[in-house]
């Protein structure tokens, strides 16, 4: 059932039906914080996937945005990637 959604094996639903992203625990007893807002983690997502399409090295690209990310995290802000 190559690319398609719903039932899994034997019949029973699918896993993704009862999955949920909720950070309030991590962020409640861990004190976490995301480190990129919304629209920062869309342009990131939305390039990788662009290089990706246009056969650019994707690799170059991850290396880029988590060193982005760690300089960020070290006071040093890097161009957005």
């Amino acid at each position: 059932m190559r690319g398609r959604h719903g039932s899994g094996s034997a019949g029973h639903p699918h896993e993704d039906a009862f999955l949920k992203l909720d950070s309030a625990k991590a962020m409640g007893e861990l004190g976490w914080r995301p480190r990129l807002v919304l629209d920062q983690a869309l342009a990131m997502t939305v390039a990788w996937y662009r290089d990706f399409h246009d056969g650019r090295d994707v690799r170059k690209r991850t290396l880029a945005q988590i060193d982005a990310l760690i300089g960020d995290e070290e006071g040093t802000r890097n161009a957005a990637v």
